[in-house]
């Protein structure tokens, strides 16, 4: 039995989580869902939704404009709020 419960937890535990993307503009202001937020705020708000589920995937989607300090400090946001799964997306625009 002990076997099987470990064999659901495994399962569960690989499923892919809730997705969270924030986009970062070129003024360097985080927005989920199209409402800005201070580096707190998306402290608190990463915090909260990753209490619930601790695999959510955290994806950043920077503008072309967008500094690499502001990136980092979103990054650093991130993984202080307990973001496991953490990638950046840079989108290119085709020529």
């Amino acid at each position: 039995v002990r076997q099987e419960d470990n064999n659901s937890t495994s399962s569960s535990a690989e499923g892919p989580g809730e997705t969270i993307m924030i986009r970062l503009g070129s003024d360097g202001i985080p927005v989920i869902r199209g409402q800005a937020m201070s580096a707190e705020t998306l402290g608190a708000f990463l915090q909260n939704q990753l209490a619930k589920d601790p695999l959510s995937q955290v994806i950043v989607l920077p503008s072309g404009g967008a500094n690499t300090q502001s990136l980092i400090t979103v990054m650093d946001t991130a993984t202080r709020a307990g973001a496991l799964r953490l990638r950046v997306l840079r989108l290119e625009a085709r020529q």
